[in-house]
């Protein structure tokens, strides 16, 4: 991926297995606020799914493949997907050092949406508090519950979606 292609744009993050309504909300405000700003709108994700790199004997079943996931952001409106490789490398990065070196160092980010339970870094040690913190400094955010509506409650966590379809078979 040609990371200098994007001009500060505006990025989410995250493994978005499922491409469930939670995620779709998040996508939908990426997509807005990309429009606002003039510039692209790029989703970020993982292959293979961090859990399974950190955890592989916790790491729930997956719910989409890569290919499916594409196809669905791209239905969804995503102009750019990276999907970045989650490997031993990655895992270890700190959530500072994951900040400076993918999001400001290769994205270059103009601007950030995640919801509010959004983690990332080593032991998803980086929390809305750190990026609130370096919004301060470098980095342009938005980090509220996009996740609040009575649909995504429904739904529920992640985990809960996952253990739910797993008692369904």
């Amino acid at each position: 991926v040609d990371f200098q292609a994007f001009e500060k744009p505006v990025v989410t993050l995250g493994s978005f297995d499922g491409v469930h309504l939670g995620h779709q909300t998040i996508i939908k405000r990426l997509i807005e606020k990309s429009k606002e700003k003039g510039r692209i709108g790029v989703v970020v994700t993982y292959e293979p799914h961090p859990q399974s790199v950190v955890a592989p004997h916790d790491a729930p079943g997956i719910l989409t493949t890569l290919a499916e996931k594409l196809k669905l952001l791209e239905k969804l409106g995503v102009e750019e997907t990276v999907v970045m490789n989650f490997d031993e490398q990655l895992r270890e990065y700190t959530a500072e050092e994951f900040i400076e070196k993918i999001l400001l160092g290769k994205l270059d980010i103009g601007d950030l949406v995640v919801g509010d339970d959004h983690a990332f870094g080593k032991n998803r040690a980086g929390k809305i508090d750190l990026l609130t913190r370096w919004h301060k400094f470098k980095l342009k955010g938005e980090y509220r519950n996009y996740l609040s509506d009575s649909t995504f409650e429904t739904i529920g966590s992640w985990s809960n979606l996952h253990g739910k379809l797993k008692n369904k078979t």
